[in-house]
């Protein structure tokens, strides 16, 4: 296990001083597929990057195994990192790319030939052991980075952005490639993106990041269906941000929100598209159609009430027939909703831990 203890990184110069992590407390369970998310800046890199020992911490303390690792150089960890950039050595053939890391250990020679034609075997690689990276396509040099790594056999590998320079359908393919490995090899996973459904599909822990902070950790399912914030809430996916006050007006009963022991008015409720559904209900609420967009086996409606947009996804069969300006019924439940506080970027928050497993 990693654990991230009270961590600090602030960085200086002669005219000015920032900070890109402002104490970060996290725990990193063994063997499962943990990822750092949030938009650029917010300092999942930089976190990474200490992890890995490319960086030291202003403050805190970092323990693998319950021992502090603050003292060891990049190479005396063990932690592997998967590039964006894929860092391959341009003069050095698939095969010697792949056994780098086996050279350095001076492993015997039939071990290496053995060792690198079964990783290139499982990540298709085997007919391209002789050429030159420049003779690859983007993926297949991301196979190699990846491969690389994983001969070595490591208990933690690092990957920062491995995909975002790939197109998308070949992100998906690897996306799931690497999700395959990890739970093969039982390796720990630690994985740093901005792309909301690679976190998503991916990951077994997700750990939302903003302003050098910690917002919410948790499984995917909890970040998504239970936000804490409103940053949260707008950054996993779509979302409908409702104002109690507003609420007020619909007789929306505030009272069902019993998942939370706080004052509803404190927060506002976090609606899904997903979550709104159409109905010919006597009670079902009244809004008018402003758009209509088909998306294939979904078409998604903004409609407005109350002077408020609201956005619903429904089975595109339903929506057979809607016009724009038509009066249509739709009911979310209360059940389904999540309170969620004001975004403060400024402030720090506190990991929730997960329990040891």
């Amino acid at each position: 296990m990693i654990e991230i203890q009270n961590v600090t990184r602030d960085f200086k110069t002669d005219s000015a001083s920032f900070r890109a992590l402002s104490s970060i407390n996290l725990k990193f369970q063994k063997g499962r597929f943990h990822t750092l998310l949030g938009p650029s800046g917010c300092g999942k890199t930089t976190l990474l990057r200490l992890i890995a020992g490319f960086e030291t911490p202003t403050t805190g303390d970092i323990l693998h195994n319950g021992r502090s690792i603050l003292s060891l150089e990049s190479h005396q960890r063990g932690f592997p990192m998967v590039f964006q950039s894929y860092a391959l050595f341009p003069h050095m053939t698939v095969f010697e790319n792949i056994a780098y890391g086996l050279r350095v250990r001076s492993t015997p020679s039939n071990d290496v030939r053995r060792h690198v034609e079964e990783i290139a075997e499982k990540l298709q690689l085997t007919e391209h052991l002789f050429k030159l990276p420049m003779q690859l396509s983007g993926g297949q040099q991301q196979r190699v980075a990846l491969a690389r790594s994983l001969i070595l056999k490591p208990e933690v590998l690092l990957f920062d952005e491995p995909l975002s320079n790939l197109d998308s359908r070949l992100r998906v393919l690897l996306r799931e490639e690497i999700r395959s490995l990890q739970i093969q090899n039982g390796f720990t996973a630690i994985y740093v993106t901005h792309d909301q459904e690679e976190a998503m599909s991916m990951s077994d822990h997700v750990v939302v990041m903003n302003h050098g902070c910690v917002m919410q950790t948790g499984s995917p399912e909890q970040i998504y269906f239970r936000p804490e914030t409103e940053f949260v809430a707008r950054f996993l996916g779509d979302v409908n941000i409702l104002s109690p006050t507003w609420l007020s007006q619909i007789s929306f009963s505030l009272k069902d929100l019993d998942f939370i022991n706080s004052d509803p008015k404190n927060y506002s409720i976090a609606v899904r598209p997903e979550q709104i559904y159409l109905s010919t209900s006597e009670n079902a609420l009244k809004g008018r159609l402003l758009k209509k967009m088909f998306l294939g086996h979904r078409t998604r409606l903004t409609l407005s009430l109350h002077q408020q947009k609201l956005v619903a996804d429904v089975p595109a069969q339903e929506a057979t027939g809607l016009q724009t300006g038509m009066e249509i019924g739709f009911v979310f439940a209360p059940k389904e909703t999540a309170l969620v506080r004001p975004s403060q970027p400024d402030k720090t928050y506190d990991s929730i831990l997960e329990p040891d497993l």
